[in-house]
């Protein structure tokens, strides 16, 4: 994936996805959380972060051996609709609602980058209780929006 700005216009919702829906998007592509990827990568300004990157290459080897390449060509065709974000070291206050530690580089990544939601399946993050950006699943996202 390259580092080059996401081409959505800026008047569209700032969505952070994590790594359990982008692994969910890409080796399950007719299930929901692929139906809603493909939905933010064309309405909305999607972003990811160096942490999530970085957890997909070391998650994805060891869930689907041998499948690796799914990744690669799916971020290949992505890679111009997706923004990365470096992960600051500084940490942000919101991180210390969310319990598991693993978490906190995504949502300092995400209020950094000043992103309106986070996507994800993580119960950590949805017992937070951010409010800003907010977090949803992948089910309440299409409950929110169904078309």
């Amino acid at each position: 994936m390259s580092r080059r700005k996401n081409k959505n216009p800026p008047d569209r919702q700032k969505v952070f996805v994590d790594t359990n829906v982008w692994l969910s998007a890409i080796y399950w592509p007719q299930g929901k959380a692929s139906q809603v990827v493909w939905k933010l990568l064309s309405e909305y300004h999607v972003f990811i972060s160096d942490y999530v990157v970085a957890e997909i290459k070391r998650k994805a080897p060891v869930r689907f051996p041998g499948q690796l390449w799914r990744v690669d060509n799916f971020f290949q065709t992505t890679r111009r609709n997706i923004t990365i974000l470096t992960t600051p070291e500084k940490p942000v206050k919101e991180e210390l609602s969310v319990t598991d530690e693993k978490d906190h580089p995504i949502v300092r990544a995400a209020i950094y980058g000043g992103v309106d939601m986070i996507l994800s399946g993580d119960h950590h993050l949805k017992e937070a209780g951010l409010v800003h950006p907010i977090v949803l699943s992948v089910r309440e996202f299409l409950e929110l929006h169904p078309d």
